[in-house]
């Protein structure tokens, strides 16, 4: 009864998983289409406050993920 359970929930958190990972990468694919049409377009100074913005509206480790998603260095 246990091993069912465990294996039913494991079942689970593996899809749960595997959908969580397809929405961050469509998400990442998203910030990265509308960083490639923004940036260009933008100086430096409004470019790295956008940045910035990004990288504060991602949470923990968002000054990396912006930094990776815009080909910047932090």
């Amino acid at each position: 009864m246990i091993d069912k359970f465990l294996k039913l929930l494991f079942l689970k958190l593996r899809v749960c998983k595997e959908i969580i990972s397809t929405i961050v990468r469509k998400t990442n694919g998203i910030r990265k289409s509308k960083l490639a049409t923004l940036l260009p377009r933008l100086d430096e100074h409004t470019s790295r406050l956008y940045l910035g913005s990004e990288a504060l509206s991602s949470g923990r480790g968002g000054k990396q993920k912006a930094s990776r998603l815009a080909g910047v260095s932090r």
